[in-house]
């Protein structure tokens, strides 16, 4: 699962500044399921839907990293 707040790689953390009130952030669009929303602190993912709110994505345990990896669709530049 993405998590910014551990160092990966040698990398450090990063680290997101949070304001003091909340921030409302809207999206116009003609096809709300194509957008994702991803919170990478806990690398939670959501879709839009047509009712105009976010569905939170769920990762299905059963289904390991390999298998996600073999099934993944690969693309391949010339």
């Amino acid at each position: 699962m993405l998590n910014d707040q551990e160092p990966r790689n040698g990398r450090a953390a990063k680290q997101y500044p949070e304001e003091d009130i909340a921030i409302m952030m809207t999206v116009y669009t003609r096809a709300p399921e194509k957008w994702l929303l991803v919170d990478r602190e806990t690398g939670e993912t959501y879709q839009g839907n047509n009712l105009g709110n976010w569905d939170r994505l769920i990762v299905d345990p059963a289904i390991t990293n390999e298998e996600r990896q073999r099934n993944a669709k690969r693309i391949q530049f010339k």
